[in-house]
């Protein structure tokens, strides 16, 4: 089974600007690596790598702004990486839709599966069940890893029944829900679907997220199922308490 990991990475870090370097490869700890025989730092896209290679993902894209150049400057001295990256460069990008996007005639045909560089989780090995779902039935063409969350108003919140995903709800003020989506896969249904929807629309005045899309992709008839995590957990790096969490507490 042929799954390509896409790794958006083309936003600005605002929340924790101004940073000595990319977000995606700011350091969170230190680790042994086997491979170097050594200590090395840990940074933070350094989880998805591994959460990937847990799942049998051998490759990834790293979809990139073009002056993140520290990201593949940093990767590319790197010889223990659990899976072979490729980058793609591009000016800027109005979302995450548009930045996912830019891959599509690389993973056109394939499956896909989406992680954010600044989310840890736990299990860590969370993206095998997702994908498992997802190839498992051959009505779905998403599935979607489901979370319980506390901050739902900063998350997309899951309505779904046993393991079909029913509605989402994008960064609500006020849920009663206690499930959000933090990882998904998808079928090239869902890929084909999101470069013909992103080219039929316009840039919104409000920022378009990856749950408005994924949504969009229900309303016109597409599939969605979910793998539901009720012992896991995950945070979010890129918002300064909970990296500083992370310092306290390197739980994850």
């Amino acid at each position: 089974m042929d799954v390509t990991g896409l790794i958006p990475a083309c936003g600005q870090a605002t929340r924790l600007s101004p940073t000595p370097c990319s977000k995606e490869i700011y350091p969170i700890g230190l680790r042994y690596s086997e491979v170097l025989g050594k200590t090395i730092p840990m940074v933070v896209s350094d989880c998805l790598l591994e959460y990937f290679a847990k799942a049998g993902i051998s490759q990834a894209i790293f979809v990139i702004r073009n002056d993140k150049t520290d990201i593949p400057r940093y990767f590319e001295k790197r010889k223990d990486l659990p899976v072979h990256l490729d980058f793609i460069h591009k000016e800027s990008s109005p979302g995450a839709p548009y930045t996912l996007d830019f891959a599509y005639e690389y993973v056109a045909g394939k499956i896909t599966a989406l992680g954010f560089p600044d989310i840890l989780m736990r299990p860590a090995d969370a993206f095998k069940p997702v994908i498992d779902k997802l190839v498992g039935n051959e009505a779905l063409d998403i599935a979607l890893g489901l979370f319980p969350i506390e901050r739902k108003y900063s998350w997309d919140m899951v309505e779904f029944d046993q393991d079909e995903v029913r509605k989402i709800h994008v960064k609500p003020q006020d849920t009663h829900l206690t499930y959000g989506w933090t990882i998904a896969a998808w079928k090239p249904s869902f890929a084909s679907f999101m470069h013909d929807y992103l080219a039929k629309t316009a840039v919104p005045n409000r920022e378009l997220y990856i749950g408005h899309v994924l949504q969009a992709a229900m309303d016109d008839g597409l599939k969605a199922g979910c793998a539901l995590f009720p012992e896991g957990a995950c945070i979010d790096l890129g918002k300064p308490e909970d990296l500083s969490a992370v310092y306290r507490t390197p739980v994850f």
